[in-house]
């Protein structure tokens, strides 16, 4: 039993007075105590897959801000990790794989994954941070979506555009979409097993589907995010799934047709016209632009101020920033931020 449900009460569309908070990577390089631990595992990768360290890093946010709940710390590319393409993390230039996907020939070579034992580490983080939570506060699961992981997986690296990627889409649509089967499958049995081990809310970033236009967001990501919801549901009904959609505005007409429990939402959209959009039908998350955490203490509360008073009446909120922390804010920040949203300032 979760000691705090402020979270989940949200995901059932519960009105409070109060919004949960939390934040996406809310762990990370932005807190001196989470370098320390970096700097022990010797590399990204290392910490993402030494449980003792994924769970201290995890609960590193938890320990100092008062937040209503905890992500599991892992990387969204654990699974293409997992499927042999050599995952790296160089400094500057974020995740590169070694051997991307470059032909058809590549996508025939992959497989399902044997999904505890491939990924035991990150079940093994799951564990051990939910023993340590000791149910004060709900731990959130994750993965990448299928089309956002297929995008790394071609292009072999961050891109903003994704040129390569998508060209590749275009010219190997069939043989995309058995890419598309074949990471759906292992992502549900993914987040299937992070509820086995301890996760109460499920999380599928769906960070790249907004460089595709509508026929094709429908057919390379709508479709197969919503299987990954409609199966977890049929397994673990109690369990809330959440979906983040980045610069998804142009697919609306798409994303109210979700059965997902909660959409989450990066600052390019509008609030307001969410709400008249969904009716109630989800619970909403978001959408801070982190920049702002960079500005001033009177900024900064203007614009919590200003998506507080705009959901004031939706039920079912969950206050969170738009997009990932960044690496240069003070920590100070967020204890702030937090306590507006309190209304303990």
């Amino acid at each position: 039993m979760i000691i705090n449900s402020k979270l989940q009460d949200a995901l059932k569309k519960v009105p409070q007075s109060i919004p949960p908070v939390w934040l996406m990577r809310q762990a990370g390089r932005y807190l001196p105590e989470y370098q320390k631990v970096r700097s022990k595992a010797g590399s990204f990768l290392n910490l993402c897959k030494n449980p003792d360290f994924a769970c201290e890093v995890a609960l590193q946010p938890i320990q100092r801000f008062d937040l209503d709940a905890a992500i599991l710390f892992s990387d969204i590319l654990t699974i293409p990790d997992a499927l042999g393409l050599e995952l790296e993390f160089s400094d500057g230039e974020g995740p590169v794989f070694k051997k991307p996907v470059r032909s058809p020939l590549d996508i025939k070579k992959l497989r399902i994954l044997s999904i505890e034992d491939d990924l035991h580490y990150v079940f093994q983080a799951v564990k051990k941070i939910k023993q340590e939570l000791k149910g004060k506060i709900p731990l959130i699961g994750f993965s990448g979506s299928p089309f956002t992981l297929a995008m790394y997986m071609i292009e072999g690296r961050g891109r903003s555009e994704f040129m390569y990627a998508k060209s590749f889409v275009y010219s190997n649509s069939s043989e995309v979409k058995n890419l598309l089967r074949i990471l759906t499958e292992n992502i549900i049995n993914y987040l299937d097993f992070q509820v086995r081990y301890g996760a109460d809310v499920l999380m599928i970033f769906d960070t790249w589907s907004g460089i595709l236009s509508s026929d094709w967001f429908e057919e390379l990501s709508f479709k197969f995010n919503q299987q990954i919801a409609n199966t977890i549901k049929s397994r673990h009904p109690n369990i809330p799934t959440v979906v983040y959609s980045k610069n998804c505005n142009a697919h609306l007409n798409h994303i109210k047709n979700y059965k997902f429990d909660c959409v989450s939402v990066d600052w390019t959209f509008d609030l307001k016209r969410l709400k008249d959009k969904f009716e109630g039908k989800f619970c909403i998350q978001g959408n801070l632009d982190p920049t702002f955490l960079l500005s001033s203490n009177n900024i900064l509360k203007e614009e919590i101020n200003k998506i507080k008073n705009i959901m004031t009446d939706y039920p079912g909120f969950i206050f969170n920033l738009g997009h990932g922390i960044s690496k240069d804010t003070d920590p100070s920040k967020v204890s702030y931020m937090v306590d507006i949203i309190r209304d303990i300032s």
